[in-house]
C-alpha cells in the first residue's frame, strides 16, 4: 500500500483472504505506544487486555493508555526505577513516606 503495489485496504484483504476489518485491526497494531508493545511482549499487560482490545485503540499514545486504564510511564524513566517509585501497600494505607505534591 505504501510502496504503490497495493492501492487499498480492500486489495490487501482480498489478497490475504480476510476481512477489511481484520486488515484494519492488524495495521492499527503498528501504531501502538512502544511501552504497550514492550508490555505485551513481556506478558505484563493487565488481565483482559488482549490482541483484539489492543487493535481497537486510537493512534494517540496517551489515549491508548487512557482507554486501557493504564498509567503511562514517565519518559526517560526505566521500568525498574518506575517500579521503585510506586508506593507499597503499607505506604498507601498510612501515607507514611509518600512525598507531598
Amino acid at each position: 500500500m505504501f510502496n504503490g503495489t497495493v492501492k487499498s485496504i480492500e486489495e490487501i484483504a482480498k489478497r490475504e483472504h480476510c476481512s477489511v476489518r481484520k486488515v484494519n485491526m492488524t495495521l492499527s497494531l503498528a501504531f501502538l505506544a512502544p511501552d504497550l508493545v514492550k508490555a505485551a511482549i513481556a506478558g505484563c499487560l493487565p488481565r483482559g487486555v488482549g490482541i483484539s482490545r489492543l487493535s481497537d485503540l486510537p493512534a494517540s499514545w496517551s489515549e491508548q493508555f487512557q482507554r486501557l486504564g493504564i498509567a503511562p510511564r514517565p519518559s526517560g524513566i526505566s521500568a525498574e526505577i518506575a517500579h521503585s517509585l510506586r508506593p507499597t501497600a503499607l505506604q498507601r494505607s498510612s501515607n507514611v513516606g509518600l512525598p507531598r505534591l
